[in-house]
């Protein structure tokens, strides 16, 4: 059997052995899961250096977006509706405070090569942002009901069937929605530094081949010669319970599935259910975006380091390709971790 134990690959010794500060770091929290922030931290005090700080609006604050706040640290939370809403809160942010961005955290209810919002204003009017619209905008125990909803064994496996080929779904931004909103506002490649690293915080963003694209192709997009672009191929966990980032969880087994779904609701508690896992990592090798798998990790870290890795890559899988499944079934709709919410698909 072929091993696929590798060495730690050229780019992880070489980010991390440069020491560079980064440059300016943003926290972009779709309203949302910024509601379910604000309530978490309402049941579960979040104590001073906490990861999940930065995504807790505050008290009094209303629906309406961009929401901009300077943290003690130093960094930006930007609060978003749309994707064209955060590209142009990061550029006017970059502008007035005159430094480039190096650090860009995307956190949203996320499926493989997208995550749950619209790409501009008029998208978010539409019907297929209709179920978005009454969930973010109800009050904020909506939110943090539905992300302790149970996850059934169907649902997990119609997401893997999901993440096998390309499909657009309701109101989830995805790799096309990026590249128009880029091109349109483009200004926003100018404010990035050439070592920029932009970490998707959401569930499944890079799971299976579809995930692989979505996370090459962001490369391509906004990176520079130094920059890494991570997606979680698993399920992703950020509640009180996770100070140091973003954790990470799976279906292994019915018996682990069970016990896991009959905690989970009335504990609430991510760290119960917490598991390793692998970090999907884009980086530029030469003219090629190269995407490899850093397994075995314990959180995806939030706060900025480079290269963000909590645990001691010692399982690297390098250069993997994984292809697309044209012949899989795709199913009609899908329900969005961490929400009650079914999201209809729109394309073949």
């Amino acid at each position: 059997m072929r091993s696929y134990i590798l060495s730690l690959f050229i780019l992880l010794i070489s980010v991390s052995s440069q020491a560079q500060q980064p440059g300016l770091v943003i926290h972009a929290a779709e309203l949302g899961v910024a509601k379910f922030h604000r309530m978490d931290a309402k049941v579960h005090a979040h104590l001073p250096g906490h990861s999940w700080l930065p995504y807790v609006i505050p008290d009094g604050a209303t629906n309406q977006t961009p929401q901009i706040y300077q943290n003690q640290n130093g960094s930006v939370t930007i609060v978003f509706a749309h994707l064209e809403e955060l590209f142009r809160a990061m550029i006017q942010v970059s502008s007035e405070r005159k430094l480039k961005v190096g650090v860009l955290n995307v956190h949203a209810h996320g499926m493989p090569g997208g995550m749950w919002h619209a790409r501009d204003a008029q998208e978010l009017q539409s019907m297929e942002c209709a179920s978005w619209r009454s969930t973010v905008y109800a009050p904020d125990k909506s939110s943090y009901d539905q992300y302790y909803t149970p996850i059934s064994k169907g649902q997990i496996l119609e997401m893997r069937r999901v993440s096998q080929r390309p499909a657009k779904y309701g109101c989830v931004a995805g790799l096309a929605d990026w590249q128009l909103i880029a091109n349109r506002n483009p200004m926003l490649k100018q404010i990035l530094t050439d070592d920029v690293h932009v970490n998707f915080l959401s569930c499944v963003v890079g799971m299976g081949p579809v995930g692989e694209a979505f996370t090459r192709g962001i490369g391509q997009l906004l990176g520079g010669s130094q920059s890494m672009v991570k997606s979680s191929i698993k399920y992703g966990l950020g509640d009180w319970s996770m100070p140091e980032g973003m954790g990470f969880w799976d279906y292994v087994s019915d018996d682990q599935l069970a016990r896991d779904n009959s905690v989970y609701p009335v504990n609430r508690k991510d760290r119960e259910i917490a598991q390793k896992g692998p970090i999907r990592v884009a980086h530029r090798q030469g003219d090629q975006w190269i995407v490899s798998v850093v397994a075995d990790q314990d959180f995806m870290l939030l706060n900025g380091t480079k290269p963000g890795f909590v645990s001691k890559p010692t399982r690297v899988f390098h250069n993997v390709r994984e292809p697309i499944n044209p012949f899989v079934e795709l199913p009609v709709s899908v329900t969005l971790p961490g929400t009650t919410i079914s999201v209809r698909r729109l394309t073949h």
